[in-house]
């Protein structure tokens, strides 16, 4: 039998940790906010048993509440940061680094709503399974 390594299921395993949501973004947004998700936006493998995640965190509140939504942004930002610390989700977090800062980046699908982004890279140890030939 074989060993191989899947990479964690990154979204799923932030929005368990930080108490977020994980794509897709729902029908009913305006009904839910302030609303966080993350969406994995590339990667790669770092090492044997280890991925590199390109991350991207975007908070939606009410149009006129940017200040809210930077401040929910920026409060997740810290959160995630301690991962490889605290741990927390269905992940072994090894390393976190901010990629950019949070700013505001208009919805173009969602223009009656304010958005803040914010881009991070996370390296988690990938899930090791046994698979047979």
């Amino acid at each position: 039998m074989t060993q191989i390594a899947k990479p964690v299921d990154v979204e799923g395993a932030l929005a368990s940790a930080l108490g977020i949501a994980a794509p897709p973004v729902p029908e009913d947004l305006t009904a839910r906010l302030p609303y966080a998700v993350a969406t994995r936006t590339g990667g790669s493998r770092a090492g044997k048993v280890v991925d590199t995640f390109y991350v991207d965190f975007d908070v939606w509140c009410a149009k006129d509440e940017w200040g809210l939504a930077h401040e929910v942004a920026a409060g997740l930002l810290a959160r995630a940061e301690e991962l490889p610390r605290s741990g927390g989700g269905a992940a072994t977090w090894c390393a976190v680094s901010v990629e950019t800062h949070p700013y505001n980046n208009p919805d173009p699908v969602r223009p009656d709503l304010a958005r803040v982004t914010f881009a991070m890279t996370i390296t988690a140890r990938a899930v090791v399974e046994d698979w047979s030939d």
